[in-house]
């Protein structure tokens, strides 16, 4: 492993235990974020339901917790509205990544919306 790798290794593990990885503070928050999955798990009675979102909306919360010093309700508007923000931020990654690797590719008619939704975003 080159010496890049272990620099930026380095600063991941420095990073991380900054915001208090390793420590019972960070099991208390995901101890609390689980409580709060569980709570709408039994809400559903039972019904088969998509626990996707459930579990994007458990794993930003744990983040948000880390980085902002609290966890937001699964219905607040603003938490909602980051949600769908990274969703479709990923979406954009998921389609967008192989334009990387064959430049070429950003002609075609569905990725060449995509490019151009990219560039209007970063402006």
């Amino acid at each position: 492993m080159g010496r890049a790798w272990k620099s930026h290794r380095k600063f991941t593990l420095s990073t991380l235990r900054n915001f208090g990885m390793g420590k019972v503070s960070v099991e208390k928050r995901i101890q609390e974020e689980v409580v709060a999955f569980l709570n709408v798990v039994r809400a559903e009675g039972g019904r088969p339901f998509d626990v996707q979102p459930i579990v994007v909306n458990s794993v930003a919360n744990v983040i948000c917790s880390l980085t902002c010093g609290g966890r937001y309700d699964y219905e607040n508007p603003e938490f909602k509205e980051l949600c769908a923000a990274l969703h479709q931020l990923f979406r954009n990654l998921e389609v967008s990544g192989p334009i990387n690797f064959c430049p070429y590719l950003r002609h075609l008619p569905p990725l060449r919306r995509i490019v151009k939704e990219l560039r209007a975003d970063s402006r």
